[in-house]
């Protein structure tokens, strides 16, 4: 069966073949767009990988030039809501690894986030990760949050600032 037929199917059993044709194209055209996934943007052709260490900062690396940030969950803890800081001048970050785990910390509770990015030499971009999980709730004690979660960025790709475009 054809991409037209089964969407004509669909049209027949919501009962919108009835209607003007307007109406019918309109709606073949959402069913059609919403069955698409969102491309995957290629790799820049010069794309290299950055060992980054435990910290942020480049394997061998100045001291002084390190990826940081901050990141907090949403109100379900659903989505890590983080903002990145590019701390490597010489680098158009592409791509992070984000390594995050959660109480009781077993094998099971650790995950690997891989997050296609665009961030430009020293400034701070934002990104949200869909964590197809919830994180544990945080225990306030004595007016202090606790969270049940820790994060690390682990890998990076990059691209020369010079040849990245603006």
């Amino acid at each position: 069966m054809g991409q037209f037929e089964s969407c004509r199917r669909i049209l027949l059993a919501f009962g919108l073949m009835k209607c003007a044709p307007f109406v019918s194209a309109m709606a073949a055209v959402v069913v059609l767009g919403c069955s698409r996934e969102a491309p995957i943007p290629p790799p820049a052709p010069n794309e290299q990988d950055l060992n980054i260490t435990i910290g942020g900062f480049i394997q061998g690396g100045n001291e002084q030039q390190k990826m940081d940030g901050v990141c907090n969950t949403d109100d379900t803890r659903h989505v890590l809501n983080c903002d990145i800081y590019n701390g490597l001048p010489g680098w158009r970050v592409t791509e992070l690894v984000i390594k995050l785990a959660w109480a009781p910390y077993s094998d099971d509770n650790v995950r690997d986030y891989r997050q296609r990015v665009s961030i430009l030499p020293q400034t701070t971009a934002s990104l949200h990760v869909l964590l197809g999980t919830q994180l544990p709730a945080d225990t306030k004690i004595r007016g202090k949050t606790l969270r049940h979660y820790h994060w690390l960025i682990i890998g990076a790709k990059a691209v020369p600032a010079q040849s990245a475009p603006s």
